[in-house]
C-alpha cells in the first residue's frame, strides 16, 4: 500500500516528519521513505499514521487534488456561479434521492407550486453557466451535466407525484406542468 498524501497531511497538520513519527509510532525514516513512495505501507502502520493525523485511512491513500485543476474545481466554481445569479442551496447539487424524498414530502400541489419552479430556475442558470465562454471547458461540461440532471429530476418528480395523485383534476393538473416544462425546454433549445 502506498499513501500518496501522506506528506500533504502531515505538513496540513503543521507537523514534522519527527512529530509524526512520536505521535505513530513509525520511525521518521519509514515517514521519510513512505512520503517519497519508495517504501510501501502495511495497513496498520497506514491506520497509525492516520489515527495520528485524524484523518481515515482513505485520505491518505486517495490521489492527491491538483490546485487550480479545473476538472477537480468545477462543483465548487459551479456552485459559486449559482449563488451569484442568486441560487443558493440549490437542488440541482443534491442527491436524486433527496430531491425525490422533498418532493415527497412536499405533496403533489407543493412540489407543483415550489420544487419544480425552483429546479427549474436552477436549470436555466446552469444552463446559462454550460453556455458562458469566460468559463474553463470543464466548469461548462459540470454545469451542462447538472442541467440535464435537473431536467431528470423535474421528470422523475412529476412522474412520482402522478403515480401518487388519487384524483383525474391533479393527475391532469401534472400533466399539464409536465408539457409546460417540456414546452420551455424546447424554447430554450430553439
Amino acid at each position: 500500500m502506498e499513501l500518496p498524501r501522506l506528506k500533504e497531511w502531515r505538513e496540513r497538520r503543521a507537523m514534522t516528519q519527527v512529530d509524526l513519527s512520536a505521535a505513530s509510532g513509525v520511525s521518521q525514516d519509514g515517514i521519510s521513505a513512505m512520503e517519497r513512495g519508495v517504501r510501501s505501507v502495511r495497513p496498520s502502520t497506514a491506520r497509525r499514521l492516520a489515527q495520528a493525523l485524524d484523518v481515515d485511512v482513505a485520505e491518505l491513500v486517495a490521489p492527491p487534488e491538483v490546485p487550480g485543476d479545473p476538472k477537480a474545481l468545477a462543483p465548487r466554481i459551479v456552485r459559486r456561479t449559482l449563488e451569484k445569479q442568486g441560487v443558493s442551496n440549490p437542488w440541482a447539487l443534491r442527491s436524486e434521492e433527496e430531491v425525490l424524498e422533498e418532493g415527497e414530502r412536499l405533496g403533489n400541489r407543493a412540489m407543483r407550486e415550489k420544487l419544480i419552479p425552483a429546479l427549474r430556475v436552477e436549470q436555466k442558470a446552469l444552463g446559462r453557466i454550460a453556455a458562458d465562454p469566460d468559463l474553463a471547458v470543464e466548469v461548462r461540461d459540470h454545469a451542462d451535466l447538472l442541467a440535464n440532471e435537473t431536467t431528470y429530476r423535474m421528470e422523475r418528480l412529476l412522474l412520482e407525484a402522478r403515480r401518487r395523485e388519487r384524483t383525474p383534476e391533479g393527475r391532469q393538473l401534472l400533466l399539464e406542468a409536465e408539457q409546460e416544462i417540456q414546452r420551455e425546454l424546447l424554447e430554450d433549445a430553439g
